[in-house]
Order: C-alpha cells, then sequence, then structure tokens
C-alpha cells in the first residue's frame, strides 16, 4: 500500500491480491504476506507521443499520470503487467526500436529524459534534461549505442547517445548533441537507411527538416514543405533501395514522400517537382509520391503495418486503413472508430506486429481496441481493453460483497471495475458524466 498510495492522487488504481488462507495453513501460524498487483486502472495521458507498442513483443507502454504503465497481450486484449513510477507528469514515452528487449524513454513536464529497462530490476537511467516540458521522442537501437531524440517546448531537439558496455545495460559513457533554434519539436523519427541514421523532425513552421546524424555530429539534408498546419506524425519505411516517409498533419492531409538515389529514378514524359540531396554518400532525390485525404479533422498519427498499408487516427474519431494497387494508388481499405457523440477524437493508433488488432487511444485516455474478422482486412471487431479514470482519483469503496470495486474522480466520472473469469479485472460500468467533479462516494 505503501508504494502505492501517493500514486491514488494522480489517476492510478491498484488491487493488491493474497491469498490469506493458502492450502496448508494453519491459524496462527506466521507466514509472509507477498501481494501481487491484480488491476492497474490509469488512463492514458494527453498526447500524440504518449502510447507505443513493441515490434516483437506487441507489448504497449503509455504515459499515465505520473507512471508509465505497461500492458502485456493476451490473445485478443491486453492486461497491465507493470508500472514506473516517475514523480512528475509523464508526457511522451516510447520503445526503443530495433532491439528485441523492451526498453522504454520517457519524457516528462519538467524536462527530464529517462531510459527504463523493463524486464529485471527496474533499471533507470537519467539522459538529460530540456529546460522546459519534452514533447515527442524517437528511439532506435544503432551500432551498439542507443540513440534517443527529444523535442522539447524550450525550441530545441536533443541528440542523445548512450553507448553500451555489456549485456547488463551499462553504460560508460552519452554524449549529447543539441540542434538550437530548431524550433518547437512536435514530432521527430528515426530510421537506418544504408546503414545510416536519419532524423526527421516537425517544427511549428508546418515544414518538416530531415538531418542525417552519427555519433558525434550532425548534418542538415533537406526541408519538406507543403503541409498547410501542423505535422503531428512522422514514420518512416525502407523499402528496397528508396526511403518513404509518411507523414500526418492538423490539415487533414496524410504525405507520402518518396527518397531515392537519383541512379534509379525512371524516365518521365514530364517534369516532377524534386529535391536533391546527399543521404548515406548517395545522391538521393526526394519527391512527393501521393496525398491521401480521407478524414474531417486533425490526422494524429500514421503508421506502417508490416504488409505496406498505412494506418492513420484522427481528432473525427476514426482509423483508417490506406492500402496501395498495383497502380501504386492508395485508397481506404477499412474504415473504423466512432459515429455521433460529443468526445473528443483519437490522439494515437498501432498495429500489432501480426496485423490482427489495431489499438487507438483517445482525448479522454481510454484505449479502443479492433481485431481482425476476416483475412482480407475489411471486417473489424471491437474487443474489450483496459483504461482508467484521466483525472485524481479521489475515493475508492469495495460493494458489499467485495465483487466490484468503484471509484470517483475528478474527470466527473464513477466507474465500476470487476472480475471477468479468468481473463482479469475490467471496467463493466461507468455513472454518467457529472457536471461537478466527483470528490466522495459509497457502494451500498
Amino acid at each position: 500500500y505503501n508504494e502505492y498510495k501517493s500514486y491514488l492522487s494522480v489517476c492510478l488504481i491498484c488491487i493488491l491480491r493474497h491469498d490469506w488462507m493458502a492450502p496448508g495453513t494453519m491459524i496462527g501460524m506466521t507466514t509472509t504476506i507477498k501481494p501481487e498487483c491484480a488491476y492497474r486502472s490509469v488512463g492514458c495521458n494527453r498526447g500524440t507521443g504518449s502510447a507505443d507498442i513493441h515490434a516483437v513483443t506487441d507489448s504497449i507502454c503509455y504515459a499515465g499520470g505520473q507512471s508509465v504503465i505497461i500492458l502485456s497481450r493476451d490473445t485478443c486484449t491486453f492486461k497491465s503487467r507493470d508500472h514506473l513510477p516517475h514523480g512528475a507528469l509523464v508526457r511522451t514515452t516510447t520503445f526503443v526500436k530495433h532491439v528485441k528487449e523492451e526498453v522504454v524513454v520517457l519524457g516528462c513536464d519538467k524536462g527530464h529524459v529517462k531510459m527504463w529497462w523493463v524486464k529485471g530490476p527496474k533499471q533507470t537511467k537519467h539522459i538529460c534534461q530540456h529546460s522546459s516540458s519534452v514533447s515527442y521522442l524517437s528511439a532506435v537501437f544503432y551500432q551498439g549505442s542507443y540513440f534517443v531524440v527529444s523535442c522539447g517546448t524550450d525550441s530545441t531537439v536533443r541528440i542523445h547517445a548512450v553507448h553500451c558496455v555489456d549485456s547488463e545495460h551499462c553504460v560508460s559513457e552519452h554524449s549529447i548533441l543539441t540542434i538550437p533554434k530548431a524550433g518547437h519539436g512536435l514530432c521527430c523519427e528515426l530510421a537506418i537507411y544504408q546503414q545510416q541514421l536519419v532524423l526527421a523532425v516537425s517544427t511549428d513552421n508546418c515544414n518538416i527538416s530531415l538531418y542525417q546524424v552519427n555519433s558525434d555530429s550532425y548534418e542538415f539534408l533537406v526541408t519538406l514543405s507543403g503541409h498547410e498546419d501542423w505535422v503531428r506524425s512522422l514514420a518512416f519505411k525502407v523499402d528496397d533501395s528508396d526511403l518513404i516517409l509518411a507523414s500526418g498533419s492538423q490539415d487533414n492531409y496524410i504525405r507520402i514522400w518518396r527518397f531515392m538515389p537519383t541512379s534509379s529514378q525512371p524516365a518521365l514524359n514530364f517534369e516532377v517537382k524534386k529535391q536533391v540531396m546527399v543521404l548515406a554518400d548517395t545522391e538521393c532525390c526526394v519527391r512527393v509520391e501521393n496525398i491521401l485525404l480521407g478524414h474531417e479533422n486533425w490526422v494524429t498519427s500514421v503508421r506502417w503495418l508490416s504488409n505496406g498499408m498505412i494506418l492513420s487516427s484522427s481528432m473525427d474519431k476514426t482509423l483508417i486503413l490506406w492500402s496501395k494497387d498495383a497502380d501504386g494508388l492508395w485508397s481506404e481499405h477499412a474504415h473504423v472508430g466512432e459515429v455521433g457523440g460529443n468526445n473528443m477524437g483519437l490522439f494515437g493508433a498501432f498495429p500489432t506486429s501480426d496485423n490482427t488488432m489495431l489499438i487507438s487511444h483517445s482525448f479522454q485516455g481510454a484505449f479502443q481496441g479492433w481485431h481482425r474478422a476476416e483475412e482480407d482486412m475489411k471486417a473489424w471487431q471491437g474487443c474489450p481493453m483496459p483504461g482508467g479514470h484521466f483525472a485524481s482519483v479521489k475515493d475508492i469503496s469495495w460493494s458489499p460483497s467485495g465483487a466490484y470495486l468503484v471509484s470517483a474522480s475528478l474527470d466527473q466520472t464513477v466507474r465500476m471495475v470487476g472480475e471477468w473469469g479468468e481473463k482479469g479485472w475490467y471496467e463493466i460500468a461507468r455513472s454518467q458524466v457529472w457536471y461537478t467533479c466527483q470528490i466522495s462516494h459509497n457502494c451500498i
């Protein structure tokens, strides 16, 4: 209880289970109490970079209040597995890409950037500190080092290279590069292309800046212009000898940029606007390959699926799966989400590694899940997902039978959770949204 009680005020609820009368235990005998966490409930913080999924294990990490929560996949749903208390409001979190183990990077509103090795002892390392809040993170494992890029509201973008000594996650040193006066970094994305590290950063001037990153230096490559509002999400994909970047913006559009060597550029009967740069010691040209329009509000995230499709989320409360036909034209393949209501939209979405599930997180901190019903990925069915309050929890109460737990929060909701057979604890009921904040209640 002492470990968790301080987090009840920041929307985290934990149920600890202990078998007091285990088989073979006699009354009066001294026994060691080892409670286990049977249920952990907290909503996802608001932000486009507040949740991510691991490419191998399908685990989800997300920012919940002043903690980072880890969800593990269980067939068609997810269960809370672990959490890391931080002590400040976590703004953004992500998994390190291109590494099999689960390594989480988090950034908070006090400017701290921290790494967390999930499995085993809770080993963490402080990377750096911005002078103000961290807005977005991206991280990859490259040539034996962890490269972390952080965007801050202090108008700087910082590149951190954490060099490993051995397999026990010890570090010998870490270097920090700062891109000064880069503007307010809204999102960033790292990619490995032809054994070279490439960084894309979107800022508050509606443009995307590309950099080539080394362990001790960086080089500006090109500026991509075209979006008419802030770019909220970036996603790289390597396609044979080409590098493809998908960008989602508040102008409701998704743009697909293709980087290709000039030597492999196909001959055309007309002139296409392009930019030329030197990337990975190869002269490359970049051009807009497609512009996708299907959302009716801000595009908040774009993700590549392993089969080449694109998953996008929007503030219009929908997800769209985009597919490319044999002629190179992109179109809507599937459309899921909510219809009607007065709720705000979705802040992000991502697929599982086998493309059988789509998960999104919304403005009010709830996770939504869809499971594939057909092999052609056109039909999807909703599935239960964990969640919780997105504001401070002020009171909890057990039902007289002990089967249900009711909680009241400053998010103006009263929620009831119960045990769903062997699937664990889930929210099973929620009262209407009250016009006054919930301070206390009692279950009768």
